[in-house]
């Protein structure tokens, strides 16, 4: 992606640890209280507020800069390779899940904000006495998103950086106003495909059976969010479209790229459209099944119920991918546990919901290992073993689930429910050693209360 205009340059610390230990007991200067100044305020219509975002180095951090003017003028600056002139993308690529600085709509975009809007902005500004403010609050971190505020007036300009700046006193004001400027702005609706983003396309005549609206469909992970694609899929989006992937190969199609993604992001109402205008037929044989058992039902009881009601197995299992390190076999129900990052609750909700739907609590994957055997939390072991999960199973080695937990409290309810405490694990231990080795004091007394029976 090419810089934006005026972007400022990203400062890059290198430091040792003992360096930063240095810096930690030595202490930061106090930083010099500035000299008050007053507010100026001046011409409304030489007002201009500059809000400019950076990529970061780990995850998704949208990149751009939007101006908002005090006549209410609003220039979005999205970045992106269009050639000059061009306002929309024209190539539909599908863009890596976590790492992308990418907004949905690209380039140079403008809009209008009633001027009352821009004025009380600049009045939040004012009670924030902004122009007080230090110029810079840079931390000493690196992968941080770098963020720059500049107020102009007819009487005096004031620019603030702000790279990681609350980790450096930088008072919370400063990320309330960057807020602030994207809220009247509503950029979200270009960085993200908000609501709000279908409406002003169409008020800017655009074409939503046009190439360009399926490389906005198709920006990536979560965005643009459901109601978004929808009407877009209402207004002729055209899911014949060819895709690529980044490396200009992997050829696609656009209907079939959202219906993955409906799958595994959990977009229920996404999935029962294309489900409805045939697309599920169009999936590799088996591909549908793999998706749904790897992705767990995307972690989502709507998408899982929609998705059985489609034909899609409740017990379908994942193919072996050596590269993920997945054997195999696992349904989805087993798969849940491989998704932390989602919230414990929506994990619990999809167990049960996949369970009324007639999911094994036994199923065995390639390993000869069930559900229970991958439960990492004890509400969901709870879950299992109320609807008829076995812990007398073993696996492919012979050991029964409490081998396959570091959690002293599970450990214990498994063997209360029956698991076998025998064998040894992997390593040759045996579960007395591991519940050294793992600090399972629990499960440790356990053992000794009943190891004479």
């Amino acid at each position: 992606m090419r810089p934006l205009p005026g972007a400022p340059a990203l400062p890059f610390h290198r430091f040792s640890m003992a360096g930063l230990l240095l810096l930690a007991l030595a202490g930061l200067p106090a930083r010099a209280a500035p000299e008050p100044q007053s507010f100026p305020a001046g011409d409304a219509s030489k007002l201009r507020i500059t809000l400019t975002r950076l990529g970061c180095g780990i995850g998704r951090c949208p990149q751009y800069s939007v101006e908002i003017e005090g006549s209410g003028r609003v220039v979005f600056d999205g970045g992106g390779d269009l050639p000059a002139g061009q306002r929309f993308p024209t190539t539909v690529y599908r863009r890596p899940p976590f790492f992308s600085s990418d907004v949905v709509v690209p380039g140079r975009q403008e809009d209008h904000v009633p001027p009352e809007a821009v004025a009380a902005l600049a009045r939040r500004f004012e009670e924030a006495h902004f122009f007080e403010l230090a110029d810079s609050d840079l931390a000493m971190v690196t992968d941080a998103p770098h963020y720059s505020l500049t107020l102009e007036t007819d009487r005096g300009t004031k620019h603030v950086e702000d790279y990681a700046g609350t980790g450096m006193g930088m008072p919370a004001v400063v990320k309330t106003l960057e807020d602030e400027v994207d809220r009247v702005a509503d950029t979200a609706r270009w960085v993200n495909g908000a609501p709000g983003l279908v409406d002003w396309l169409a008020a800017t005549g655009f074409d939503f059976t046009s190439v360009s609206a399926a490389a906005i469909a198709l920006h990536g992970p979560d965005v643009p969010p459901t109601e978004t694609l929808l009407s877009m899929i209402d207004r002729g989006l055209p899911l014949e479209t060819v895709t690529k992937g980044r490396d200009g190969q992997s050829n696609s199609l656009l209907g079939l790229d959202l219906l993955r993604d409906a799958i595994k992001e959990g977009r229920a109402p996404v999935f029962q459209r294309l489900v409805a205008a045939g697309w599920l037929a169009r999936l590799r044989p088996g591909e549908a099944s793999h998706l749904f058992a790897r992705w767990a039902a995307a972690c989502d009881p709507a998408l899982a119920e929609a998705a059985v009601a489609a034909g899609i197995p409740v017990d379908a299992v994942t193919v072996a991918e050596p590269s993920r390190q997945n054997v195999g076999g696992q349904t989805a129900l087993a798969s849940l546990q491989s998704f932390r990052w989602k919230s414990r609750d929506a994990r619990l909700a999809t167990a049960k919901r996949l369970l009324a739907l007639g999911a094994d609590p036994n199923h065995r994957d390639r390993r000869g290992r069930t559900p229970l055997f991958e439960a990492d939390d004890l509400d969901m072991v709870e879950t299992l073993l109320a609807n008829g999960a076995d812990v007398t199973i073993r696996d492919e080695n012979g050991l029964g689930p409490v081998f396959a937990t570091w959690n002293d409290a599970i450990a214990v309810r498994l063997l209360r429910a029956g698991a076998s405490p025998d064998g040894r694990d992997e390593d040759g231990h045996t579960l007395a050693e591991r519940t050294v080795l793992y600090a399972m004091p629990a499960t440790a007394r356990w053992l000794a209360a009943h190891s004479s029976k």
